[in-house]
């Protein structure tokens, strides 16, 4: 029994030497097969475990590359490729982005990305590996327009024309830039204001000391420093206007219907005008009205002349302020006639200036003495006048009173009436006088009053007192016919 134990157990020990033997002879299967997820594939020869790390061999060249050898893949490519990687990483190699404008490369292998200027307004980290730039405006350069190829400095886009100058104020410090002109725009000699109104000169330049200067499509200053106001449809632009003169009429029908004297003034209205010598008279609105003498004005009335200084018409029509009728004033109606200094007239004519109208005026004087005095409508001067063939009811209210002592007594008052008539020769008549004697002063009865006429003129004739100053006033009424 102990032989057969020993056969076996040799038997046994050679069975093992001969599979040593087999395997020595042999190349060893490790098992894998490269793929996803490590690889696949048994244990190497069947054996059961794993291999230590500290028994992989170690490769001493550290390659960082993404080649794969023509041998075949690999753990040692594995590592290379992961090498290669951490060096972009890292920033020990090169760059790991390209950057582009317009499609075009403009670094290649970038690391690092720096954002600056007022373009940028925010950086956020997003994270995940991922960052937003915000970018608003076009930075420090600028376009022409949207349709400009080309961004630029602003010193660069602007371009200096004739006489044009562009300079840089301030150089590399807050800067500005200033655009200056001179010169007048070019050669020769300036457009004419007929020119520039024609429109059609299109070779001159336009000089303000020659032209006016344009507020309005219609208006505008001409050559003598008038304001005035054109036409749109080519109307009559008139001409020889006053400097310091108003123009602003809607229409005329000829070239002399324009302000002609200093600081007169056409406001609305068709075809007024101010004569040259009409120094600061004015017409406002209404229709062919002259002004000729100063100072005087006309509102809303038609086919008007004044001549008449500081005198003035208020609407109506066709009236007439002779050069006698200073200070007078027109009130409406149709051809109503002021010939006297101060009166007020209105009324409504029928065939002729002055022939159908009431006039209200005002005389005074100063007697010193018993010696007869006419009153006058100024001081001293003009008397009230009437045209031939004439006729007037006149009515005549007189107060009087002692101006060389404080006595309460030495007063007078009288009230009369007459008809007051001119025939064709200028011969004037005195008719049917009345007077009524309303007080008469301390009881004296040498104050006297009376009318009188002569060569077309109306005289109120006082009669004082010796040794005594007298100041006399007369508001006289006059109704009249002419014809």
């Amino acid at each position: 029994m102990s032989y057969i134990n020993r056969k076996y157990e040799r038997q046994f020990f050679e069975y093992l030497s001969y599979i040593q033997s087999y395997m020595s002879a042999r190349p060893l299967n490790l098992g894998g097969v490269s793929g996803p997820g490590g690889g696949s594939g048994g244990p190497p020869g069947g054996l059961i475990g794993y291999l230590p790390q500290t028994r992989v061999a170690y490769d001493s060249t550290e390659a960082a590359t993404l080649a794969t050898p023509v041998s075949g893949a690999s753990l040692l490519d594995n590592l290379n490729h992961i090498r290669y990687r951490l060096v972009q990483v890292e920033g020990g190699g090169s760059g790991v982005l390209n950057i582009e404008y317009g499609d075009t490369v403009i670094v290649s292998n970038a690391t690092v990305l720096n954002f600056e200027g007022d373009g940028v307004s925010d950086v956020i980290n997003e994270g995940g590996g991922k960052a937003t730039v915000v970018i608003s405006g076009a930075g420090d350069q600028v376009k022409v327009s949207s349709d400009d190829t080309t961004r630029d400095y602003l010193e660069a886009k602007i371009v200096a024309g004739t006489n044009i100058t562009v300079t840089t104020l301030n150089p590399g410090g807050s800067e500005q830039l200033e655009i200056s002109a001179s010169g007048t725009g070019g050669g020769g000699d300036p457009a004419t204001w007929a020119e520039v109104l024609s429109g059609t000169v299109t070779d001159k330049f336009v000089a303000p000391a020659t032209t006016p200067i344009t507020f309005e499509y219609d208006a505008g200053i001409d050559e003598y420093g008038a304001y005035i106001r054109h036409f749109a449809d080519g109307g009559n632009i008139g001409a020889g206007r006053a400097g310091a003169s108003l123009d602003l009429q809607l229409g005329r029908w000829s070239a002399d219907d324009v302000p002609k004297s200093y600081l007169s003034t056409l406001i609305g209205g068709d075809g007024n005008r101010i004569t040259n010598n009409a120094d600061g008279s004015i017409i406002a609105g209404g229709f062919s009205t002259v002004i000729d003498s100063t100072y005087a004005g006309a509102l809303a009335t038609g086919a008007t002349v004044i001549s008449g200084a500081l005198s003035a018409v208020v609407g109506g029509s066709n009236h007439r302020i002779s050069v006698n009728g200073n200070n007078a004033i027109i009130l409406g109606g149709q051809k109503l006639l002021a010939n006297n200094v101060g009166e007020i007239v209105h009324g409504w004519g029928t065939s002729q200036v002055g022939d159908a109208q009431h006039m209200l005026m005002v005389v005074k004087g100063v007697t010193t003495n018993a010696t007869p005095l006419d009153l006058t409508l100024s001081d001293g001067l003009d008397y009230p006048k009437l045209p031939d063939f004439t006729d007037q009811l006149v009515k005549a209210r007189v107060v009087a009173r002692r101006t060389d002592t404080s006595s309460f007594t030495d007063n007078a008052a009288f009230e009369m009436e007459c008809i007051h008539m001119v025939v064709d020769t200028g011969l004037a008549a005195i008719l049917n006088q009345t007077k009524t004697i309303i007080q008469n002063g301390g009881g004296s009865t040498s104050w006297d009053v009376s009318f009188s006429g002569s060569s077309r003129n109306l005289f109120i004739r006082v009669t004082g007192e010796a040794g005594k100053t007298i100041r006399w006033v007369a508001f006289v009424d006059i109704v009249q016919v002419t014809g």
